[in-house]
C-alpha cells in the first residue's frame, strides 16, 4: 500500500497542476478523500477511446449460484466518499475546517480534512520516529491529520507540541476528534460500487483488493500483442 500511495502522487505530481485563485500551488494541497477521483479523470483523459480497460472482480451472495464477476472499472462506479450528514453542522466555509463550539466540553477547536502534504509529512516523521527508535502513539497519529490546517507547519516539533497539547484534553474533546477520525474512515472505506444483475443491490469493493495490481495498469494499453507492435 506504501508504494500505490507513492505511485498516485507521483502521478499528480507529474500529470496535473493544481490552482487556488488562479494561483498555482503544489499537489499536496489536494485534499487525500480527493486524490482517487482526480487519478481516474486523469487516466480518462489518457486513453480518450477507451484504451485501457482495468477489470475488477464483483461478487454477491444474493442467491444459491451466487453473482461473479469481472467488469471494467469506470469513474461512474467510484464511491469516493460519503460524508456523514451529522458532521455538516459543524463545517465553516469561512475556515474551510470543522468548526466545535461547545461549552460541555470547555472548548473551540477546528478539525481539517487532511491534505496529500499532511499525510506525507506524517509518514515522514513516523519513518523518521521509528528509525530513532521512539514509541509511537498510536491513538495520537489516528487523529493528528485532522488537527494540520496547513501541511506546510507539520514537521517533528510542530508533531510533538501538537501530541503533548493532546495529553491536556479533556476525555469529551478527544473522543470527539476520535470519533470524527473514525466515521471518516468509515465514510472512505470502500471505493467502487456496482449493480448486482441478480438482485438489483449496491456491491461494494475496494480497487485496490487484488494484490497484484499495480498503479501502472491503470496506464497500459489493454490490447494483444500483435495491435502493438
Amino acid at each position: 500500500m506504501l508504494s500505490i500511495d507513492d505511485q498516485l502522487n507521483y502521478i499528480l505530481e507529474r500529470c496535473s497542476e493544481v490552482r487556488i485563485d488562479d494561483e498555482i500551488v503544489s499537489w499536496k494541497e489536494i485534499l487525500e478523500i480527493d486524490r482517487f477521483f482526480i487519478i481516474f479523470k486523469i487516466q480518462e483523459l489518457t486513453f480518450p477511446n477507451g484504451e485501457n480497460h482495468l477489470p475488477h472482480r464483483f461478487e454477491c451472495n444474493c442467491s444459491a449460484t451466487k453473482y461473479s464477476e469481472r467488469l471494467p472499472i469506470e469513474s461512474s462506479m467510484l464511491r469516493i466518499f460519503d460524508f456523514p450528514d451529522e458532521l455538516t453542522q459543524f463545517y465553516s466555509s469561512e475556515d474551510r475546517a470543522y468548526s466545535v463550539k461547545s461549552e460541555k466540553m470547555n472548548a473551540e477547536f477546528n478539525i481539517y480534512m487532511p491534505t496529500l502534504g499532511t499525510m506525507n509529512r506524517l509518514r515522514e516523521i513516523i519513518i523518521e520516529l521509528t528509525a530513532t527508535g521512539q514509541e509511537i502513539d498510536k491513538a495520537f497519529i489516528k487523529i493528528v491529520p485532522y488537527l494540520v490546517g496547513n501541511w506546510e507547519s507539520l514537521d517533528i516539533s510542530a508533531y510533538s507540541a501538537l501530541n503533548h497539547e493532546s495529553l491536556t484534553w479533556n476525555i469529551p474533546k478527544f473522543t470527539f476528534i476520535s470519533k470524527f477520525a473514525d466515521e471518516i474512515q468509515k465514510a472512505k472505506r470502500q471505493l467502487l460500487k456496482a449493480d448486482c444483475p441478480l438482485c438489483g443491490s449496491k456491491i461494494d469493493s475496494r480497487i485496490f483488493l487484488d494484490s497484484s495490481f499495480t498503479v501502472k495498469d491503470l496506464f497500459l494499453i489493454s490490447t494483444g500483442f500483435s495491435e502493438l507492435v
